[in-house]
């Protein structure tokens, strides 16, 4: 016998305070001339108060501790294993992906599936064990008995679908991998099969049962929505969006972007089925703001018919320490994004490194006691190997990291260098840039400090001479900038938003509020905040000491917008299969219990009238 709230049984202390009630009484003096003649009758009295004889006489007491017994096993709510014998194990996985929200016939595909779900528990056994899984970017799962219904309807009902992309096949994956054996175990999965179904022949002895709810295939989406910096000028920059139609059939729309409210272009997008349509348009000199894409086309899935991104463009304050290099001064100076302040080595202290500047640059000396920050350190002694070799007749420039953020829109090709020195490597450095497989150009990144380091003078190169040099130097205060999320702050619904935060922030507790004005407080572990819960689309308010940080939550994903399903193979009818009579099922003894408990309490009041 098992309890189903075991927590209930600490009621059963009441049945020792009806005993302390009982038995407590009144002491009472009485003065007698001796004491002789009462010994024999105290010794009487005693053995006439024994625990059993006392009980024996008070029948009213003993009928009020088995109602009060009874009362606390009901809410303790037992339940009894009949017959014996195995039991299965149910495997319940719901998809809850963004394409769940589509409609089918005016129904969420999601609203059929949590009715499939609720049926199939009906069909479950008592003593069967149940594994509820919510497919979701962040997967949910949670373990009932097949005597909790209520409590699994409960969940189901409570279910929603998130706007985020999943993958079923590495859900299930993970979902059997949880099961202690896969013996008697049964699968069912619930999704509107717009994925390809997941594999499980490494597991023959489960039973797989796919149910499939989508059909229809009408749909119109934002797949993509960002934001076109140039790099040689912060005033110039594009919005990019594009519209695809993953219908079969032709769709008539108007389309619009708003920034902060105000119309920024509006026209009527014509798609043809499996059509797309990109669209460009430039965005107001120094505008910020919330940009806002939608189109208004009748179609199965809503989520995807618009989409966000935040303009928030800010001045990047910039120390560089120099003896003088125009090259590098003008094109800072020209950065209207850059608020630069140049000063002499010999004035670079650090009491003037500790004024807050978002990165530091030193051309061609560095000091020794550089307080924490991020720093761009130009052909400095730090970065210079043992002994301080040079290369001379550098030709061209290669790259084992071209993926990396520095070298965004970056040629390093057709660089060529008089001299440089080759850098001498931390076991954290990362090289971006090599000549004659020498490294020249490396990042470094500890906890919330970024460093850039550069082994030659950009004077003894190419590079102040090709269009590469002021896109690199952009990208690399970017990097160092501790703020930088990229432009329009976006990112996809269910992935973390991660913000490097300045030093003086990092400590603080932060605030995040979602779209639906959920509040969540937070703190930034090593100086980067990581917030997972963004399973809404719409815009996120981080609030910290210095300022408010917006970022936008799009859907992003072709595969969740493509709704149209792959695999339409489903079981019509699912239901468990009938087990032998010998296979073990439980029963709950509460509401015989509580019938006892009434009879109880009858008995109880006759006999108290009787004793009246």
């Amino acid at each position: 016998m098992t309890f189903l709230n075991p927590l209930a049984l600490i009621y059963a202390l009441s049945i020792g305070v009806l005993l302390l009630l009982h038995f407590r009484k009144p002491k009472k003096m009485h003065w007698v001339s001796d004491l002789q003649l009462w010994q024999d009758i105290e010794q009487e009295s005693m053995q006439r108060k024994s625990i059993f004889r006392i009980i024996k006489r008070n029948r009213l007491l003993i009928l009020q501790i088995l109602l009060l017994a009874a009362i606390v096993l009901a809410l303790a709510r037992p339940l009894i294993t009949l017959w014996g014998g195995p039991s299965r194990t149910l495997l319940l996985i719901v998809d809850c992906s963004a394409s769940m929200t589509a409609l089918e016939d005016g129904i969420p595909r999601f609203e059929l599936a949590r009715e499939k779900a609720l049926d199939l528990i009906e069909d479950a056994h008592n003593a069967d064990k149940i594994l509820l899984v919510q497919a979701r970017p962040r997967m949910n799962l949670h373990t009932y008995t097949g005597s909790e219904k209520a409590a699994i309807r409960e969940a189901l009902n409570t279910m929603t679908a998130t706007h985020g992309s999943v993958d079923i096949g590495r859900i299930v994956t993970t979902a059997v991998s949880s099961l202690e054996n896969t013996e008697s175990v049964e699968i069912y999965i619930i999704d509107d099969g717009t994925q390809a179904p997941p594999s499980l022949n490494t597991l023959p002895e489960v039973e797989v049962h796919t149910i499939r709810i989508g059909k229809t295939g009408d749909n119109v989406a934002i797949a993509n929505l960002s934001i076109r910096e140039n790099p040689f000028s912060a005033h110039d920059r594009q919005v990019f969006c594009e519209i695809e139609n993953f219908s079969d059939r032709e769709h008539i729309f108007p389309f619009d972007i708003f920034l902060d409210g105000t119309v920024l272009i509006t026209e009527t997008i014509r798609l043809n089925p499996k059509q797309s349509e990109r669209i460009v348009t430039d965005i107001p000199a120094g505008a910020n703001g919330i940009l806002h894409a939608v189109i208004n086309s009748e179609d199965a899935m809503e989520i995807d018919n618009e989409a966000f991104a935040v303009l928030d463009s800010h001045a990047m304050s910039v120390l560089l320490g120099t003896s003088g290099n125009l090259f590098l001064e003008k094109a800072l100076q020209v950065n209207p994004r850059i608020a630069l302040t140049v000063l002499k080595p010999e004035e670079c202290t650090s009491e003037r490194f500790g004024r807050g500047y978002d990165a530091i640059i030193l051309d061609g000396f560095q000091r020794p006691d550089l307080p924490p920050g991020n720093y761009f350190l130009i052909r400095s002694e730090s970065g210079r190997t043992t002994g301080g070799s040079s290369l001379r007749a550098i030709r061209s420039l290669t790259s084992p990291r071209p993926e990396h953020p520095i070298l965004a829109f970056v040629d390093p090709a057709g660089i060529t260098l008089d001299r440089a020195t080759p850098l001498d490597l931390t076991p954290s450095d990362a090289v971006i840039l090599e000549g004659n497989g020498y490294p020249l150009l490396a990042a470094n990144e500890t906890g919330i400090y970024r460093t850039v380091k550069l082994g030659f003078d950009i004077r003894d190169s190419s590079l102040p001479l090709t269009y590469a040099f002021p896109v690199l130097l952009s990208n690399i205060l970017g990097w160092l900038e501790p703020e930088d999320s990229g432009p329009g702050n976006q990112t996809a619904a269910g992935s973390a938003i991660r913000l490097r935060l300045p030093a003086y922030d990092a400590s603080k507790d932060l605030v995040v509020v979602t779209p639906d004005g959920k509040t969540f407080r937070a703190t930034a572990g090593k100086g980067i905040l990581s917030f997972a819960e963004t399973e809404s689309t719409g815009i996120y308010t981080i609030r910290y000491s210095r300022a408010i940080k917006r970022f936008a939550v799009n859907l992003s994903s072709r595969s969740e917008s493509n709704i149209k399903p792959v695999d339409t193979v489903t079981d019509e009818h699912p239901h468990s299969p009938d087990r032998p009579a010998t296979a073990g099922t439980g029963r709950e003894t509460w509401r015989w219990l509580l019938l006892a408990s009434l009879l109880l309490l009858a008995l109880e009041w006759r006999r108290y009238q009787g004793a009246a």
